[in-house]
């Protein structure tokens, strides 16, 4: 996790962008939250902005972020 707190501060979170680039970004978040709701991983909380996490979508992101970090070598490792 630190590694993923790092690299939200590297982020370019306070750096003004263009209008082109706003349009963007929030089409590529929208379509995000899209496929994460169809996919049953993320409900909306009723009368708010806000998404929480399913059960299945925590499993489905820890696998995810196991596979990100697991090389070729700790996985033949673990088979044998």
């Amino acid at each position: 996790m630190l590694q993923v707190a790092t690299r939200l501060k590297e982020a370019s979170w306070d750096q003004e962008l263009t209008e082109k680039q706003k349009r963007y970004q929030s089409g590529t978040v929208t379509r995000k939250i899209r496929l994460l709701r169809a996919h049953g991983l993320i409900p909306k909380v009723p009368k708010t902005h806000r998404y929480h996490l399913t059960a299945s979508g925590s499993r489905a992101i820890t696998a995810v972020i196991a596979a990100l970090y697991a090389s070729a070598d700790s996985l033949i490792k673990l088979a044998a």
